[in-house]
């Protein structure tokens, strides 16, 4: 979860596309931003968006 939030912090400062994760610590980011009693769906969405397109469409693990 401390990834994940390093990986919020950095969505604020830059624009740009994540070039280094660890899909675990995204994968827990989104488990715990949907498992939230008010669904989080913006988090995930944001932070999806600065992921590689190829990731989210050959990882069927990202689909909610």
């Amino acid at each position: 979860m401390r990834e994940f939030a390093f990986y919020m912090e950095e969505m604020k400062k830059s624009k740009k596309k994540l070039k280094q994760f660890r899909t675990e610590a995204i994968r827990a980011g989104f488990k715990k931003a949907w498992g939230d009693k008010d669904k989080d769906y913006q988090t995930i969405v944001d932070i999806g968006q600065r992921l590689p397109e190829s990731l989210l469409q050959e990882d069927g693990d990202f689909i909610l």
